[in-house]
């Protein structure tokens, strides 16, 4: 079997306006793929912003309507549109995305449906409907509608709310216990005008990243893409989003709360030092797959398998941010075990670091992983913007070199940095 490839370096371009484009060239995709995002700090008008990008797709001054504008991307050869509001560390990500056939799959070629897909996002984005000037008022109000639905839905998914709520809980007074979408009572609050305002902030004020996956060379690249955003910025000073916030875990804080649930949900929460850019910061990923990411992780194997004391039960990280938390399924009764047998397993890794054959198994966890980026322009465009955000990383070929290079030394250190800071446990009502 051969050993599939990482692919090609990434390339970047800076243009005009406080515009960075990160391109993948690549011929592996039947699709070309190109995503653009403004990057915003989760602030007052998180809300607001959330709100801007399902309002923009409805239409344009030339598409005013979502049936104009899908009658155009059929003429693009059955073009796609999607629109996404994420958070980044402590930063929201406004999402515009399109995927787009490539011209050599069309007969006699030649038809620049990336030129075109980009005027179709520059129109999207730049150019909506403005009666009065303001964005229109039914689709605001419908978009605030559908928001509102959706947040306030959010505490159905027990385990979704469980880890919004120890989040919240441990992150008081920082950007990052802000959900990307803002809160329910913000949203209710928010007004076209307010929405209007945030609208033409991004626009002036944000960074914007684009991604570009396909076969088009690189530099008519860059010259589609300045094209399409010649002119986009109205002078404005471009504000980059603050660095998040990073704290040192204290006092360990506990916080129970009680809901109609058959299932407990346990969540601990964890403060670490090491964020992108620090030479700990793969031995930090290596730990967190031994630890609890994966069906061979520490936390599968003791919890669920050998005591059978949680449905699930999960590590994650956040370096962006400098956190990681474990979530487990529980019944209530046996909440208090788990949390040892947590609390074991991670200070052993801490002391002893992983045996040689889970640090193995865990290198070919992540190199598989890796290597698997380049089987979806998705994951790819994923992958640049974790990139370009924190430069951390130059290529894939670079990342698996440096997973390579890791030794169970490297795992027990960056390990040692993560202390608990918050246990949260979502129990059902006492009878």
């Amino acid at each position: 079997m051969t050993r599939r490839q990482a692919g090609p370096n990434l390339r970047q371009f800076h243009l005009p306006g406080a515009v960075g484009l990160n391109v993948y060239p690549t011929e592996k995709f039947k699709t070309s793929l190109v995503n653009i995002t403004f990057r915003r700090p989760l602030d007052g008008d998180t809300s607001a912003a959330a709100l801007v990008p399902y309002i923009l797709r409805r239409g344009t001054r030339h598409h005013p309507d979502m049936v104009s504008i899908a009658r155009h991307l059929e003429s693009l050869f059955g073009a796609s549109l999607d629109v996404d509001v994420l958070r980044f560390g402590e930063q929201q990500i406004l999402s515009f995305r399109m995927d787009l056939v490539e011209d050599r799959y069309l007969f006699m070629g030649g038809r620049n449906l990336l030129g075109q897909g980009l005027s179709l996002l520059r129109e999207i984005i730049h150019e909506p409907e403005l009666p009065a000037g303001l964005l229109r008022s039914d689709f605001f109000e419908q978009e605030r509608s559908n928001l509102l639905r959706f947040v306030r839905g959010m505490i159905q998914d027990k385990g979704r709310y469980a880890f919004d709520r120890c989040v919240r809980l441990m992150c008081i007074g920082e950007p990052y216990a802000r959900h990307e979408y803002g809160e329910a009572e913000e949203i209710e609050g928010l007004t076209v005008e307010a929405v209007t305002e945030a609208w033409k902030r991004t626009l002036d004020t944000a960074p914007i990243d684009v991604y570009v996956v396909g076969s088009t060379p690189p530099n008519r690249v860059r010259d589609q893409v300045g094209a399409a955003l010649e002119g986009f910025r109205n002078g404005a000073e471009v504000v980059e989003p603050p660095a998040s916030v990073r704290r040192r875990a204290g006092r360990t804080r506990r916080d129970r709360e009680y809901d109609d649930v058959m299932q407990a949900r346990l969540v601990m929460g964890y403060r670490t030092e090491i964020g992108y850019g620090d030479r700990r910061s793969v031995p930090l990923v290596v730990w967190n797959t031994v630890f609890g990411s994966g069906a061979y992780s520490r936390l599968f194997r003791k919890v669920r398998e050998e005591h059978s004391l949680a449905y699930y039960c999960s590590s994650m990280v956040d370096q962006a941010k400098g956190v990681a938390f474990v979530q487990a399924g529980v019944n209530e009764s046996d909440a208090a075990r788990v949390e040892r047998i947590v609390t074991r397993e991670r200070r052993d890794l801490a002391r002893n670091g992983p045996s040689s054959e889970e640090l193995k198994a865990a290198k070919a966890h992540l190199t598989a992983k890796v290597l698997s980026i380049t089987d979806s322009a998705t994951n790819l465009a994923g992958f640049m913007e974790e990139r370009r955000t924190t430069g951390e990383v130059r290529s894939l070929q670079e990342l698996i070199r440096r997973i390579s290079l890791v030794k169970r030394a490297d795992v027990a250190r960056a390990g040692a940095t993560v202390r608990p800071d918050m246990v949260y446990l979502l129990a059902g009502e006492p009878s």
